[in-house]
């Protein structure tokens, strides 16, 4: 076997072994699930899977961003209620939606939080821009934390939309 091929397949199952160890840290399958705060998990959209390990993992809140009819493979509400845990929908459109009302809105679910909290969107676009948005605004996280803040939670792609709109949005 050339050395190159060797190389390679080391290469792929380092990869395989690695992902399989960080699935086996939260068992979630949610798109683009981070932790980037303490007791706090941001992603995509949750499977009921993903649902059964959060109540599992002792998650007691779901904030859900996405839009009435934008999801519909189950009901998630009726579900995480059936489970015992808090639902909370602040529908957020798209880009558009990452707004300071909004953001004082996601404050406001985090305030009354007890407990962890799993943060979702479709991908995790909107709910890493809006709790950096939520952060800055109302944590008084400078601009760089809340723009990295972002960054961790969803990968380098959010950076110049976040970056944006920080710089667009004044505090108070």
């Amino acid at each position: 076997m050339p050395k190159i091929f060797q190389k390679i397949m080391t290469f792929a199952v380092v990869l395989l072994l690695a992902n399989s160890v960080i699935a086996q840290d939260n068992n979630y399958h949610m798109p683009n699930a981070t932790e980037p705060m303490d007791n706090l998990t941001v992603g995509g959209q949750p499977s009921e899977q993903d649902i059964h390990a959060f109540k599992a993992a002792g998650i007691e809140t779901i904030i859900n961003l996405r839009l009435p009819g934008e999801f519909d493979s189950f009901d998630e509400s009726k579900l995480v209620k059936d489970l015992g845990m808090i639902y909370i929908s602040i529908p957020v459109e798209g880009r558009a939606g990452v707004t300071v009302e909004n953001a004082a809105a996601l404050h406001a679910a985090l305030e009354q939080a007890d407990g962890k909290v799993v943060l979702h969107c479709a991908s995790g676009f909107r709910a890493a821009s809006l709790l950096a948005l939520e952060q800055y605004l109302h944590e008084g996280l400078d601009q760089s934390d809340a723009i990295d803040l972002a960054v961790s939670s969803t990968g380098d792609r959010v950076r110049d939309f976040v970056t944006g709109l920080i710089a667009d949005t004044p505090r108070d």
